[in-house]
């Protein structure tokens, strides 16, 4: 939330530490500030994202990112073609991070995912490998 107002408030200072180019600060401020929105649903995100990946649920995680990923492509032409080209690709990031922490953490409110690999989990072992322990 700090680096959200911040960002919000003073993003020149920072784009500075990378560059002093007029062009890339005239660009950079609105992008910046673009960004800094979505800076608290990416933070709830990831944490609830990588909670479910360490639980064992990849799969679901790996399809709900690999679809923003991808619809993101085609929405990021769009966007440069009506809007000021880097500010339509920020609004792009923006909005599809905030909808993905959404998905991400109202699939996790379900709760299914306590007890969704419990057939992975305890299901019947193999035949050990030739050469292991018994």
């Amino acid at each position: 939330a700090g680096f959200m107002v911040l960002f919000l408030a003073l993003p020149e200072p920072f784009l500075r530490l990378f560059s002093s180019d007029p062009e890339v600060l005239r660009q950079g401020v609105p992008y910046m500030r673009v960004m800094a929105l979505c800076l608290i649903p990416n933070a709830m995100e990831i944490v609830t994202a990588e909670s479910l990946m360490g639980s064992g649920h990849t799969k679901v995680m790996s399809a709900i990112f690999t679809a923003f990923s991808l619809a993101r492509i085609p929405l990021a032409f769009w966007t440069c073609q009506r809007l000021d080209g880097v500010i339509g690709v920020a609004w792009v990031i923006c909005i599809t991070c905030i909808l993905r922490g959404g998905w991400i953490v109202a699939w996790a409110a379900r709760g299914t995912w306590k007890t969704g690999l419990a057939r992975e989990l305890h299901g019947t072992a193999g035949p050990a490998p030739p050469g292991s322990p018994a």
